[in-house]
């Protein structure tokens, strides 16, 4: 299967359609899930701008992403049951998911050499980040979300979290061997 181009539009596509609503959500929307949604908006902002500018660390974010999102589709239906957020949600993801997986569309991102030259990486050492990269992506929208949701007690231990949290993913990246 191959399609790379097509297959990453079709991704950008998704990543601007959550990023919107999130943004547009969090200014436009309840006050008090403001920040929630504009940190979730952020977060897909950084999924889409890596993915269209190719960087190599992009699919596997996004992938990361993908997973947290179709769990979220996945806890909806069992929650609430089957309704139109599950559909959008899981739908949305899944063609993200499809969009960015084979080897063709690795290729494209991790697999080329200038930047495993550049930072002196060999193939396990670009498995072992990927894999970071990875779960911090599915890891990134409950940290947000765990953080920044207002709750009696005030922000400082959410915030807190959330701060570890992302100190935490540019230590796994800066620890690249």
């Amino acid at each position: 299967m191959s399609l790379v181009g097509e297959r990453r539009a079709i991704a950008a596509a998704v990543l601007s359609f959550f990023m919107l609503q999130f943004i547009v959500g969090g200014l436009l929307g309840d006050e008090q899930l403001r920040w929630v949604q504009l940190a979730l908006g952020a977060a897909y902002l950084v999924a889409f701008t890596g993915v269209v500018a190719g960087w190599f660390w992009a699919r596997w974010y996004t992938l990361g992403l993908t997973f947290s999102g179709l769990v979220l589709a996945v806890m909806i239906a069992w929650k609430i049951g089957v309704d139109i957020n599950f559909y959008i949600i899981g739908g949305g993801h899944l063609a993200l998911g499809i969009g960015l997986l084979g080897t063709e569309s690795a290729t494209f991102f991790e697999g080329r050499k200038d930047w495993r030259e550049r930072w002196h990486m060999d193939q396990n050492a670009v498995n072992r980040l990927g894999k970071a990269v990875m779960r911090a992506g599915a890891s990134l929208p409950y940290l947000i979300v765990a953080g920044l949701m207002p709750r009696q007690g005030g922000m400082v231990f959410g915030v807190l979290a959330l701060s570890l949290g992302l100190v935490g993913l540019s230590g796994v990246v800066r620890m690249r061997n």
